[in-house]
């Protein structure tokens, strides 16, 4: 018969060996993508370098595009491109993983241990390099983590981009008051947005498209239309707040506290419909 102390420590053994394989299988699993650790190799490179002047960017300079007027539309191969090969590569801008504080914010490295900012205490870093480098763009966002807003929402890339989309409509802003003096009426503000969208020929990105475009609400539900409304509506107050947001990326108006919340859910509500549902949201 043996000890008890002898049971209980092979016990204890298969249970620490079992634990291990169930570790591995983890990390292994092509499920579990915040276990997956992407290398540090720098930009990837498409086959013949890019395309500078092509209709889609990063893509291939292998690679045609061709709009419908001029033929039957597509991307055409220029020469032979063997399999296996890189026709467009693109780093994307912000990363969205199923499990938070596993993989770096910026560069989406993998880490057994992450940086955290110190003030929300919930965006990650695989280095104080990369989170120094984030700081210019997480610091308007960062008191929405600290205080669980954007998490609540399922706003983490719509806010980012909705930051990308007032960096990117400043210039055109600043500019137009300089020579017109403010708009104090949120149409207003709203019908130059789009306009100048719709116009500007110097910057060809995704936020752009989104801007520009009406989206096709014709398969939205009801439940899915308040959820798009309530969301935008929230975070437009948290912006509308927030005094470095407001007067960072929209100090040249001079709107109501109605109308600035007005036109600033409605931005929102344009990237959210036409563009960050289309890409991330489950039909």
């Amino acid at each position: 018969m043996m000890p008890v102390e002898m049971v209980q420590n092979k016990e204890l053994h298969s249970y620490l060996k079992r634990l291990e394989n169930y570790k591995a299988e983890i990390k292994e699993s092509s499920n579990n993508i915040q276990f997956k650790i992407k290398k540090e190799s720098g930009r990837h490179v498409p086959i013949h370098g890019f395309n500078s002047d092509g209709e889609i960017p990063f893509a291939s300079n292998a690679c045609e595009f061709v709009s419908e007027p001029t033929g039957i539309a597509g991307i055409y191969a220029r020469t032979s491109i063997a399999k296996g090969e890189v026709v467009i590569a693109e780093n994307p801008h912000y990363f969205q993983f199923s499990a938070p504080f596993m993989n770096c914010a910026v560069c989406a490295v993998y880490r057994d241990h992450l940086y955290t900012c110190s003030n929300c205490r919930y965006v990650s870093y695989c280095s104080l390099a990369c989170m120094r480098s984030d700081w210019n763009e997480h610091k308007f966002e960062c008191y929405g983590y600290k205080i669980g807003l954007i998490q609540m929402l399922e706003a983490t890339i719509l806010f980012r981009c909705f930051l990308q989309a007032a960096q990117y409509l400043l210039p055109a802003i600043v500019n137009f008051t300089q020579k017109n003096g403010p708009i104090r009426d949120a149409t207003a503000a709203w019908n130059f947005i789009v306009q100048h969208s719709l116009s500007d020929q110097t910057k060809k990105t995704i936020i752009r498209e989104y801007l520009s475009k009406q989206p096709n609400g014709k398969f939205l539900t009801n439940t899915k239309c308040r959820q798009l409304m309530t969301t935008s509506l929230r975070l437009a107050v948290f912006v509308h707040n927030d005094i470095n947001i407001k007067e960072t990326w929209f100090g040249q108006l001079e709107l109501t506290k109605d109308d600035s919340i007005r036109l600033i859910a409605a931005l929102f509500m344009r990237l959210r419909k036409y563009g960050i549902d289309k890409v991330f949201d489950k039909p």
